[in-house]
Parts: C-alpha cells; sequence; structure tokens
C-alpha cells in the first residue's frame, strides 16, 4: 500500500503531492476545481496560490540582485518618495516582514470589511460564509496610491529592523519594485522568472485560473469565485505539478545563486525567510488563504522532502498533513535502528 492511501477525508476538495528526493511517493487530487463546470481537480489544475507567492516575488527580487539592479541594504524612499517611513526600511526589510510597515490586508480592508458588514447587518458575521462574503468584495486589485491611503497614515508597528511582523504590504511594495527594476508589468517580470525554474503552467492571472473557491457550511456552499488581486503577495497562480518542480529547485538550491538561497533561507527575524517560514522540526514553507482557498507547504532538508496540500474549500489545518511530516520522522528512525 502507497503511504497516506487512506488519510485523506472524503469531504477534502482539492490535491496533495508527496515528493522525496524529487520523485513522488504520494499524489491524490479529489473534488472538482470548478463546481459549476463539474471540472475535477487534477495536478495539472491551476489555481491562486494566495501567500505562497510570495516566495516567487522574493526570488524575482534576489534575482535582480544577482544581476546588480539593486542591493538589500537599498532603503525603499529610492521607489516610493511618498512614503515617508520609506527612508528607514531596507529592501532586506521587505523580504523578512521586518519592515515594521502595518498590512494593507491584514490591519485595514479585512477590519474595514467586518466594520461595514456590521454596520449594515448590525451584527458581526454569524458564521464562516458570512465572514467570507463579507471579505470576498474588498479582496480586489488595490493600486500603489491606493495602498499608500490605507496604511500611510498608520505608524509603523515597531522600527525596522528590530523584529518581525507578517505584512502583505512588504511584498505588495516588492512587486512594484520589480515593475520599476524591469520596466515590465508584474505579470510579464514574474513570468520570465516562472520560465527559468521551468514552470511552464503558472503565472499571474488568477481570473483564467483552473479552480474557483468555496466555503462550506453544513448544508450551503458559497462559491468565492477566482481570488485576483494582482499583486506581488498574494497573486501566483500555478498547479501541483509545477509547485512540485518549484519544491524540488528550493530543496536541490537550484537557478539563485548560493548567497541568494543563502538569504532566503535565513530566518532572521524568526520566523521569517524570503517568503518562507521556519517552522518546527526542521521544517519550513508556507500556508497561503484567500475567500474559498486554503494552501499548506512543507519542506525538510534532512529528509529532501516536499509536501504540498492545495485546496479549493475553506478549512482548518488538516491533521494529515502532521501525519504525512511525521511519517518521514518515523522513516529515517526506522532506518537509523536498522
Amino acid at each position: 500500500m502507497k503511504p497516506f492511501e487512506n488519510i485523506i477525508p472524503r469531504d477534502f476538495q482539492g490535491g496533495v503531492l508527496v515528493l522525496k528526493n524529487g520523485q513522488v511517493v504520494f499524489e491524490h487530487c479529489q473534488g472538482n476545481a470548478d463546481c459549476g463546470a463539474n471540472t475535477p481537480f487534477t495536478s495539472h489544475t491551476t489555481i491562486t496560490l494566495a501567500s505562497l507567492s510570495k516566495q516567487f516575488v522574493a526570488a524575482a527580487i534576489l534575482l535582480q540582485i544577482e544581476q546588480g539592479k539593486l542591493s538589500l541594504d537599498d532603503t525603499i524612499d529610492l521607489y516610493f518618495p511618498q512614503y515617508p517611513q520609506g527612508k528607514n526600511i531596507t529592501i532586506r526589510n521587505l523580504l523578512h516582514h521586518s519592515s515594521g510597515i502595518p498590512d494593507y490586508i491584514g490591519d485595514r480592508i479585512i477590519p474595514d470589511a467586518i466594520r461595514k458588514y456590521e454596520s449594515e447587518h448590525g451584527t458581526a458575521p454569524a458564521d464562516v460564509i458570512e465572514f467570507n462574503r463579507c471579505i470576498v468584495a474588498e479582496c480586489r486589485p488595490v493600486s500603489l496610491s491606493e495602498c499608500f491611503e490605507l496604511i500611510g497614515e498608520l505608524p509603523l508597528h515597531f522600527e525596522p529592523g528590530t523584529e518581525g511582523r507578517y505584512s502583505n504590504t512588504n511584498y505588495f511594495l516588492l512587486g512594484h519594485i520589480l515593475e520599476m527594476l524591469t520596466g515590465k508589468p508584474l505579470s510579464a517580470a514574474m513570468s520570465d522568472v516562472f520560465m527559468r525554474f521551468g514552470l511552464n503552467h503558472t503565472h499571474m492571472n488568477g481570473h483564467i485560473a483552473d479552480a474557483c473557491g468555496y466555503v462550506k457550511h453544513n448544508d450551503e456552499i458559497f462559491s468565492c469565485g477566482r481570488p485576483a488581486m494582482e499583486s506581488g503577495d498574494s497573486s501566483v497562480v500555478s498547479s501541483l505539478t509545477d509547485l512540485g518542480l518549484w519544491c524540488s529547485a528550493i530543496l536541490n538550491a537550484d537557478i539563485l545563486s548560493a548567497d541568494s538561497w543563502r538569504e532566503c533561507l535565513n530566518f532572521d527575524p524568526k520566523p521569517y525567510g524570503c517568503g518562507l517560514w521556519q517552522f518546527d522540526n526542521g521544517w519550513f514553507g508556507h500556508d497561503g488563504g484567500l475567500p474559498g482557498l486554503r494552501h499548506w507547504q512543507r519542506l525538510n532538508f534532512e529528509y529532501k522532502a516536499a509536501i504540498i496540500i492545495l485546496s479549493n474549500t475553506v478549512m482548518e489545518e488538516p491533521p494529515f498533513l502532521a501525519q504525512m511530516m511525521e511519517y518521514f520522522i518515523k522513516t529515517k528512525q526506522t532506518a537509523e535502528r536498522l
């Protein structure tokens, strides 16, 4: 029997890929990518990656650094003179979430959407469907000027470089820096990176992703459509197959220079690397979420293992993720005893 054959629950909707040494250990897809069209979810289904997008944007920035087009120590007032705090914030601060910049989504868009809902309904969203219903209309493309309108008057959470705090704004701004450096729209600048890594079905247009997002509660299903933020923090669209190639490139330190990978995997301040988080027991990766979508990625150098879970249904972290990580620990312990 293949490992993990019977641990995926029947109500899971999406795809799972597990790799070891670049080889597929387990691959499983179930449910629909688009329930209205009755399109099954497969390993080639494209889906918006939400915050898993950040590691791709980090790689694109590191490639620009390798080409001498900017430096980790450049301050962002060079790119955003309209932002008064920019003279104290570096590219490195953006990459590692050590800027202190407020999160335009978590600190403004979502709280503002909830306040709007409460003012219109006289109460907070009652369940997960109502919560997603109230924020899905607000999860839309935001211009650079709108972003600065949202966060420009807010103070920094801390002095840049002194600690870490997750902020989508960091990677939103990195996306705009890529556009300035390359002279291309973000989608075209990122396409160059995707091709470099051999990701032929990865792009930045959420409107044409195969998978819709859904929220289920009791017997009700709410369709969130195809999220398309069009920004560096959450807009990469990819598939299980392409993500397998991407994760193998990370574990093998391919394409980027040794210095770039060193910076990417420098989890300082903890737990933030460049679009990656450091978890316990040697695992690292990232989670992702937008209305109707939830994703988990875990990587481990010791086991040369990658676990990717993409779901187009809102759910909590699945217990089978921990079971999969535990499998590699037990397999290694068994091999050491033999």
